[in-house]
């Protein structure tokens, strides 16, 4: 597992891990409102296929992002009672092998 790497589309997730080969995992951790807002508006959250990740997941406290606020596709971990919980799976294909955007 990797953090804080810059990539060339300027994205610096704070977590990228493989599962296995060419299967990457983002985590991108939020522990307030603002931050979270902000990331959103980032040119690699607009345009999705420039983003790291074939799967993708904000970590925040619990009830600090809502589930309909999410991207498309992204997961949603939270901080509760003082262990990480999977609340919404990612899709699995955010990222195809070539490093292209699969549907």
């Amino acid at each position: 597992m990797l953090s804080e790497q810059a990539c060339v589309s300027g994205e610096m997730p704070d977590a990228i891990g493989w599962k296995r080969a060419c299967h990457s995992v983002l985590v991108e951790c939020k522990v307030t409102r603002s931050d979270f807002l902000a990331d959103r508006a980032k040119p690699f959250r607009l345009k999705p296929e420039q983003g790291v990740g074939c799967e993708r997941f904000y970590l925040a406290p619990d009830g600090l992002v809502r589930r309909e606020e999410l991207p498309g596709g992204w997961g949603l971990l939270e901080f509760r009672r003082g262990r990480i919980e999977s609340t919404h799976p990612s899709a699995k294909n955010l990222r195809g092998v070539t490093g292209s955007v699969t549907k």
